[in-house]
């Protein structure tokens, strides 16, 4: 332990100490005068009466009992307060007895005691510095950024991370020396590892039993490593010396350390009277927490300062997590960040309320929340004002709280809500002028429930409705607007209504005749739009006209019927919570401010011509800008939600779409408001990534706020068609499809008892009407399904689906069966999934064949020229011959000797053999040897023989196939063209109606080539702006420069001052050159980007027309065989199910779940689709869904695509599927 009195560093009087006789003989001041008397005897007659006191002093001391040692301490000065006289500063010794209470301070149990001993020697002037910067953190808000951060210390975020040993600095240096140690060991016949062993043996327990103490015990004899824990504590002891907080003792020793209790290699105690005493309370202050923080991370703040970065403080992190667990409600990672009381009631605002799933009453938490967010306003307005609305927008379904508290505010200051709606009001600006959808719709919800809270006017609210009513209707109007932008108006009415369950009734009630005519124009804009058909984006297929039904209505035209109910209803409605109405006495008499007008953005003018072409070229623009809304999948029977009305089910929707959209994953927080916080800085720990302003949210928030909905009635439904609709939505999902699977998984786990026999019932439903699936859905469903139950043990009951094995192989059950059990095998391994599948052993003919390899000369049998070529082969590669000297051989001595078949498949089948062991294996092997394969494969057809050699290699694992392929397209050893003629070969043509393998290869090679595409569009992008930084810089710095050669400096010269040059011209020209040099470098990285995006394009347009011109190939004789139509298995579109298949109550009381048997027949009927009829069918389905996923690059080439593939000739049923992915209008034939 360290003394304590080495505080004495703090006081800048300990700087000089006098010796006794200078003390004694000390002049000292009475009243104004200065008088020297000399008080030898007088303090002589007091240092030998107190003689024996001090003894009793330095036994307390000794025995550390800090009681005692205090309250000699505040006896023995009476005497001299007492006297007329004022001795000066006393001998080092005599001071030192003072100090010496604080080395008492260890043993003391009552912190009370150990902040009693520093008061009192504050009292005696002894402690000058000691609560000097108590309030610090009472000066305002912080902004602390890595920008901010880096201009005043000159470091990076990245140094005040605690370092973990064997992954940072010099550690992992010494893992390898070690390593290296012990292998050269062991090669001289030394085997030392039975005492490495040991050592490591005695080092786990040591870490389990003691802590690690031991350990820490040695390696703190290390001089430098000693040092650096001293400066690390000193860190903590001198922030905890200048806030005011008592410090009970400083630990060094590691087994010291271990015995008090306390974590880590060394330790500083101190205490913080006011933190304990809120907390005893209840409550925590940002004040008292800042004061915490910046103690607990100084430590970290201290080494890098000295050293440049930090090494400890790994427990400091931990310590600072578990406090922010304990508070109530717990801080969760994202709020740890910039978290205070105030921000904790409004972030968690509403969530014990019995609409969110709990029993507490929302008036009480408003009233709460809105007294600390009151008193709060004074120091901390911009900060409440811009978390205030940064919570309205990211959790959407809380807003008629935020609203309230907005409209209670708004009684006490007019002024902070008025500036609450004109930043709403930019804000909004700003999301209509770029097109963020999501943002304009949840804050025109949020402005429609201020309006509610008589914080807005209703007039100004209708006045932002009439705005995008106005802009919509100008848009489809074909005289004056662009019809082909319908989407945006569409999206606007979308708005407008969405708004309306959240505030027609006030508004009916308050301007009922405006919002009649806001009814009335909505009505005239439905007649006047064209309807939308949902077929091209339907998870369900549209190969056959007379399954489509045309006179269907679109998601808008529902909705507007469902507001039209509404309406009629008297706008009564359960599942919008309407906190205002508890304070609507007191909201009255708050003003309701006026909202500005708002601009819409232009829309693009028409084309000059209107053909189909260009029509659809701008209608895919503007539904890539506004997606368009779909209707959910309606999964289950109307029974099962409980009788709901439509728009309780949309308002449902609503809510779950916000959360899973603003609770992705990448939810974004303010900066941190304490000093010291920015050290968790870009570190990554477990699931979270810490990221300065941002984090990654815990995927249980998204749960728990989906579980918490403030409705009043079960949704486990109505929530898994909404994310079941969200992983099927075409083209594109919002988020990747794993989101959706741990969502899903987190939900299951969160209501155990219901929502696993919902997603039970939702699979059932979905296999059931598998048949009339769209193929891309049908991809998504066998990726999440497989990965799905990878995380719940693969548990599912396969008797349930046994049946499928009597179906034809081609049947989509059969088909979906077995595509799920070779995923399964991907995620786990063959056995196992073999024995998930012991209730129904016969699936197990559905199993994909084991991993094994294909290596064709592991056997004695076969050619044995071919086989000794391998060996020889083998061989080269142990030696680590080099590619050159590869070829040279092959060139040598089997190409032209044996021909290029055999030299194919020996070099392939060795080169594969060799890196089959593993995928790094694979990946060297490519890496080391590719231009081997590239000298014996030159051009596309060499290269089809060698896919086609891979895929005889790997037949048994189509995961390694799809590898390898990739692989080797992304090492350029094969073409894009390869790959999609080796797909139309007959051999696997013949395929794809009963497996994935083609396919799979085949979108790994397009998405491969549309990925190089769209990452060079935003390398251009980047470099664009670039260059015009380059530019502007290269121009001010030859400013700089021509400004400087115009002025003259005098400078002597012999003595006589003369004019001359400038000195700074040298370095100012050297400037100037090297910015015109970046200039010049920035351009040309972007014209060789330019280049390369042209090859791209021309590349991604050859590839989209040889394939087009491939399904024409493969489909022109079955098309022409059938009678021009073809009939899927289903004879309706709606997605239902029967009772007894999909009710979870019933699951649950049976034990087991009926059998389902629809495939587009009775099961005693089998499978009524026809095998040609069905392969027609899924390739019509792979060349819809592979349009419709590249649909933004296929119509910039569509004028060349129809020149040359969809001619006059092409079947109508290819043409038509084309036409239905890219949504283009059918006018043209």
């Amino acid at each position: 332990m360290v003394p304590l009195s080495l505080i004495d560093f703090l006081h800048p009087c300990f700087s000089s100490h006098k010796d006794q006789e200078s003390i004694v003989s000390s002049p000292i001041s009475i009243g104004a005068p200065r008088l020297t008397i000399q008080l030898k005897l007088q303090a002589r007659t007091i240092s030998t009466r107190a003689f024996k006191e001090w003894q009793e002093y330095e036994e307390a001391v000794k025995e550390k009992d800090l009681a005692r040692a205090l309250r000699f301490l505040k006896d023995f000065p009476v005497e001299l307060e007492n006297s007329s006289i004022e001795l000066t500063r006393p001998e080092n010794d005599e001071w030192e007895r003072d100090w010496e209470v604080l080395d008492t301070c260890l043993n003391a149990d009552d912190m009370r005691l150990v902040g009693s001993a520093y008061a009192f020697l504050k009292d005696k002037g002894f402690l000058p510095n000691f609560g000097k910067y108590r309030n610090i953190v009472l000066e305002g808000p912080r902004e602390v950024t890595p920008t901010v951060l880096r201009s005043s210390t000159g470091l990076e975020v990245s140094k005040l991370s605690p370092k973990k040993w064997g992954v940072s600095g010099s550690s992992g240096t010494l893992l390898i020396g070690l390593f290296a140690g012990v292998s050269v060991l062991l090669n001289q016949g030394i085997d030392i590892r039975p005492n490495l062993a040991a050592v490591l043996g005695l080092a786990m327990l040591d870490a389990i039993f003691l802590g690690g103490s031991c350990l820490a015990q040695i390696s703190s004899y290390w001089p430098p490593y000693k040092r650096r824990i001293l400066v690390h504590e000193a860190g903590h002891l001198l922030v905890a010396y200048l806030m005011g907080c008592p410090i009970r003792g400083v630990i060094l020793d590691p087994i010291v350390a271990m015995q008090m209790g306390i974590q880590g290699q060394a330790g500083t105690q101190f205490w913080d009277e006011n933190l304990q005493n809120e907390l005893a309370e209840g409550r925590i202050s940002g004040t008292a927490f800042d004061r915490y923080c910046m103690v607990l991370f100084a430590g970290i703040a201290a080494e890098a300062l000295v050293y440049g970065e930090a090494e400890g403080g790994e427990n400091d992190e931990n310590l600072f997590r578990s406090i922010c667990l304990l508070l109530e409600p717990p801080l969760s990672v994202v709020q740890r960040f910039s978290m205070s009381s105030w921000r904790s009631l409004v972030l968690r605002i509403g969530e014990k309320c019995s609409e969110y799933g709990g029993n507490a009453d929302y008036r009480d938490h408003l009233e709460t929340c809105f007294g600390v967010v009151r008193r709060e306003l004074l120091h901390s307005g911009d900060d409440i004002l811009h978390f205030l609305l940064e919570c309205a927008e990211q959790l959407p379904h809380k807003i008629p709280l935020y609203g309230t508290l907005v409209g209670l505010l708004n009684l006490e200051n007019e002024d902070f809500v008025r500036e609450i709606v004109e930043n709403t009001h930019a804000n909004l600006q700003v999301a209509l002028d770029s097109g963020n959808c999501n943002r304009i719709r949840v804050l025109m919800r949020f402005l429609t429930v201020l309006m509610c809270s008589k914080v807005l006017q209703p007039s100004s609210l209708v006045v932002l409705y009439e705005t995008l009513l106005s802009s919509a209707a100008t848009t489809v109007d074909e005289d004056k607007g662009n019809p082909s932008w319908q989407a945006c108006a569409d999206f606007y009415m979308t708005c407008i209504l969405s708004c309306l369950p959240w505030g027609g009734s006030e508004l009916v009630e308050q301007v009922p005749e405006e919002i009649d005519r806001v009814m009335v124009g909505i009505q005239a804009y439905m007649s006047i739009r064209r309807r939308v058909s949902d077929a091209a984006c339907s998870a369900f297929e549209f190969i056959d006209e007379r399954n489509q039904d045309d006179g269907a209505k679109d998601f808008l035209e529902d909705l507007w019927g469902w507001i039209q109910d509404l309406s009629n209803k008297g706008w009564k409605l359960d599942s919008v919570p309407r906190p205002h109405l508890s304070f609507e006495p007191q909201l009255v008499a708050g003003k309701a401010h006026d909202f500005a007008p708002l601009t819409c953005p232009a829309q693009p003018d028409p084309p000059a011509v209107v053909t189909g072409i260009t029509y659809g070229k701008q209608k895919h623009e503007a539904e890539l800008k506004y997606p368009r809304r779909l209707r959910r999948l309606n999964i289950f029977p109307a029974s099962k939600t409980e009788d709901l009305q439509p728009i309780d089910r949309f308002i449902v929707e609503e809510y779950l779409l916000d959360v899973l959209f603003f609770l992705n994953g990448c939810e974004h927080v303010k900066s941190s408001e304490f000093l010291l916080l920015v050290f968790l800085v870009e570190k990554q720990e477990s699931s979270y990534y810490f990221v300065f302003g941002s984090c990654k949210a815990s995927r249980k928030e998204c749960a728990a706020a989906m579980v918490g909905l403030p409705v009043p009635f079960r949704y486990e439904y109505i929530m898994a068609e909404t994310i079941f609709s969200q992983i099927l939505l075409l083209p594109h999902p919002p988020f990747k499809p794993i989101y959706y699977t741990l969502v899903i998984m987190d939900l299951c786990k969160a209501l155990p008892g219901a929502f696993p026999a919902v997603i039970a019932g939702a699979v059932r439903a979905l296999f059931d009407k598998i048949a009339d699936l769209d193929m891309e859905c049908r991809t998504r469903l066998i990726l999440w399904f497989s990965h799905h139950l990878s995380n719940f043990q693969f548990i599912w009951p396969w008797e349930e689906w046994a049946y499928v094995l009597e179906l034809p192989k081609w049947a989509p059950q059969r088909v979906f069966v077995q595509e799920v059990l070779e995923r399964e095998v991907r995620l786990s391994y063959w056995e196992k999934i073999k024995q998930s599948i012991e209730s129904a052993p016969a699936l197990e003919e559905l199993l994909p064949p084991k991993g094994t390899t294909n290596f064709i000369y592991s056997a004695e049998a076969g050619d044995q020229t071919e086989r000794s070529l391998s060996t020889d082969l083998s061989g080269m590669v142990k030696e680590r011959l080099t590619s050159r000297e590869m070829i040279s051989w092959i060139d040598d001595h089997v190409l032209s000797t044996h021909g290029l078949d055999t030299t194919l498949r020996v070099v392939v089948q060795t080169l594969l053999n060799i890196g089959s062991k593993s995928f790094t294996h694979l990946i060297t092997v490519l890496e080391r040897y590719g231009q081997v394969i590239a000298r014996i494969c030159p051009d596309q057809d060499k290269q089809v023989m060698l896919i086609t050699e891979v895929s005889s290699f790997w037949k048994n694992n189509a995961q390694m196939t799809a590898i390898a392929i990739d692989r080797m397209m992304g090492y350029r050893l094969i073409s894009n063209l390869a790959i999609v003629t080796w797909v139309f070969s007959p051999t696997n043509v013949e395929q794809f109606h009963v497996s994935d393998r083609p396919w799979e290869i085949l979108r790994n090679a397009v998405n491969k080539t549309f990925n190089r595409i769209t990452d060079l569009r935003k390398e251009i992008s980047s470099l664009k702006k670039s260059v015009v930084s380059a530019t502007e810089a290269a121009f001010k710095a030859l400013a700089e420069h021509e400004d400087a050669k115009t002025k003259h400096t005098l400078a002597l010269v012999d003595g006589e001052p003369v004019l001359a040059e400038n000195p700074k011209i040298k370095r100012l020209k050297l400037n100037a050159e090297k910015k015109k040099e970046e200039e010049v470098s920035t351009r040309e990285s972007l014209e060789a980007k330019e280049a390369l995006f042209v090859r791209a394009t021309d590349e991604i347009e050859t590839l989209f027309i040889f394939l087009f011109k491939s399904f024409c190939n493969v489909l022109a004789g079955p098309l022409q065989d059938t009678d021009g139509k073809l009939h899927t298995s289903g004879e309706t579109v709606e997605m239902v199910v029967d009772h007894e298949d999909s009710s979870a109550m019933e699951l649950e009381e049976d034990g087991r779940s009926p059998k389902s048997h629809s495939n587009g027949g009775k099961a005693q009927n089998g499978y009524n689709v026809g095998e040609k009829e069905q392969w027609c069918l899924s390739t019509l389905g792979y060349v819809k869904a592979l349009t419709r996923q590249y649909a933004s690059e296929i119509w910039p080439h569509i004028e060349k695509i129809d020149a040359e593939v969809l001619t006059e000739d092409v079947h109508p049923l290819l043409r038509k599927a084309v036409y239905s992915g890219l949504q283009r209008p059918t006018t043209d034939f």
